[in-house]
């Protein structure tokens, strides 16, 4: 079976990317085929998810093995058969390209057709190409705190640290 998937971003209104894949293909071929054909690097974490109709995240599939639980299953693209993930016609994904400012492309299987291809191939792809990742966000990260070695800094307090209380046989000598 092959299916036609459509991408869309929600923060590139003018892009659309439609993709063609064998049913029986990995989400690692397509993942792979994806970064191809929007000169991505393919190295970066990525993720794809199953959805409801609303774009509810349900199952993840990830690049690499993450873990999971029974409510929050998780299964790696290498391991993860696109067709097994096929619940009817306009199943959707979410495709997480960029994790740390989780944006995503919204991803629906617009049409099912008799047969089989050899790997996923871009059918078009018009509009501006969404960054994979921007790299603002990391830059404006203020989580941690600034540190100036010209600083002074009051260590007399540790004198008064009462050593008493740790145990040293919580500690193995093997691991220090």
């Amino acid at each position: 079976m092959i299916l036609n998937l459509r991408f869309l971003s929600g923060e590139a209104d003018d892009f659309i990317m439609d993709m063609k894949v064998d049913g029986r293909a990995t989400f690692a071929q397509l993942h792979k085929s994806i970064q191809q054909q929007l000169g991505y690097d393919a190295s970066q974490m990525a993720s794809f998810f199953t959805t409801d109709k609303q774009w509810n995240k349900e199952t993840e599939i990830t690049l690499m093995e993450m873990g999971g639980d029974d409510q929050h299953p998780v299964a790696t693209m290498d391991n993860a058969v696109i067709e097994d993930y096929v619940q009817d016609i306009h199943q959707r994904f979410l495709y997480v390209f960029d994790f740390f400012s989780e944006r995503c492309f919204f991803v629906e299987i617009m049409k099912m057709e008799e047969g089989n291809i050899n790997e996923p191939s871009c059918i078009q792809c018009v509009g501006e190409i969404p960054q994979q990742i921007v790299i603002e966000d990391i830059e404006d990260d203020d989580s941690e705190p600034d540190f100036d070695e010209d600083d002074d800094y009051d260590y007399d307090d540790l004198d008064d640290l009462d050593t008493d209380n740790f145990n040293s046989a919580e500690f193995d000598d093997e691991y220090y």
